[in-house]
């Protein structure tokens, strides 16, 4: 049941995301508010949604999911801009763009310094109306523990995948510090489709019901959907260095301290923990490719 539900919350705060772009180009046609203002309200009120929708998660499960309602309402806008675009590109021709340096760092911007700012918003609404609305029932034990483990014990029994994702890693490290960038940004973009699939089948491997099985898989498929997208058209790729670089550091730091924490319980321990570091590696190497393309 609750499945069903957190399914149709997702889907909702998608779908408000992806309005929140023609409501914002209706509103400037056709309002007579401030011109700042028809872009804040919109904005303003997929918090307030996702914060409310956020709200109702803790009341039924006792404690607070950091990502769970903002995400899906920050891929909803970005996949608008995506087709927004793609139309233009359609209509207009390659070139149609009046400033395609500008409109690439508008959406670095909106990812470096908006989402982050959209997140912590969230979070406080959220927060602050569940206190509110009354008392909270008693927080479960935490699930993150054993699903960690659960998680990184697939990879033990199934030692081919850390081991085809150390190898995809570090064929890309190897692209990106001596390919032409053009190659690097089309071998990034096959490997963050190659690695959400392997998140997902790590996800679906899994024996562990809790919530916390599903964040791998849900990075997963934004990896596949933000390759696929990259590749088809170029401004999608900057945002998709920058996914890949917090993606392979976060990954990283799991498989090395998880990899360190159940060492004398883990299977293929050793493969585990080199992935980890491949990864970081990747990481760190993401964010050289992203200072090289931007400076």
């Amino acid at each position: 049941m609750w499945d069903a539900v957190r399914l149709l919350e997702q889907g909702l705060l998608f779908g408000l995301g992806a309005v929140c772009i023609p409501l914002m180009s209706w509103l400037l046609q056709n309002s007579e508010l401030p011109y700042e203002w028809n872009f804040i309200a919109p904005v303003a009120a997929l918090s307030v949604a996702a914060g409310l929708v956020e709200a109702g998660a803790i009341r039924r499960i006792g404690r607070q999911r950091w990502i769970g309602s903002w995400l899906p309402a920050v891929l909803g806008v970005f996949i608008a801009i995506v087709i927004q675009q793609m139309q233009w590109h359609a209509r207009y021709g390659a070139g149609a763009p009046p400033d395609n340096a500008m409109a690439m760092g508008l959406v670095m911007a909106v990812f470096l310094f908006g989402v982050p700012i959209f997140a912590v918003l969230v979070n406080a609404i959220a927060a602050t109306v569940a206190r509110v609305s009354g008392p909270l029932p008693p927080a479960p034990a935490s699930a993150w523990p054993q699903a960690s483990f659960e998680l990184l014990n697939v990879l033990g029994r199934r030692p081919w995948l850390p081991a085809v994702h150390a190898a995809a890693a570090a064929a890309s490290i190897g692209v990106i510090m001596l390919g032409p960038p053009d190659l690097a940004l089309q071998v990034l973009g096959a490997y963050a489709i190659a690695d959400g699939v392997l998140a997902i089948t790590a996800a679906i491997l899994s024996e562990d019901r809790s919530e916390a099985r599903w964040w791998p898989a849900t990075a997963g498929l934004i990896g596949v959907g933000a390759g696929i997208l990259a590749l088809l058209w170029q401004l999608v790729m900057l945002v998709l260095i920058i996914f890949i670089a917090i993606w392979s550091v976060a990954a990283g730091i799991f498989q090395i301290s998880g990899g360190n924490r159940w060492r004398s319980s883990l299977q293929s321990g050793g493969l585990i923990r080199f992935s980890g570091v491949v990864s970081l590696i990747l990481g760190v190497v993401s964010l050289y490719l992203l200072l090289k393309l931007t400076v």
